[in-house]
């Protein structure tokens, strides 16, 4: 259970690495350069809500690294 809520948190901040905490193969380092990329987009094409919206994804991840995986939802 700490290992998920570990994953969860630093997934808040970057997503993917809670993925490589619970040992999830290589999907956490397409998840970290998808989302870095998504986020250099929207922070250029939205501004200062681009961060916003940055953040709700962050968000997704963490709930996603603390289920462990889709199927615990």
């Amino acid at each position: 259970m700490e290992n998920k809520i570990v994953a969860a948190i630093i997934s808040l901040f970057l997503p993917g690495i809670g993925q490589y905490l619970l040992g999830r193969g290589k999907n956490w380092l397409f998840v970290f350069i998808a989302v870095v990329i998504v986020d250099i987009i929207l922070a250029y094409a939205l501004g200062s809500i681009g961060t916003y919206v940055a953040g709700l994804i962050g968000l997704v991840f963490a709930a996603d690294a603390y289920a462990g995986f889709i199927g615990d939802l």
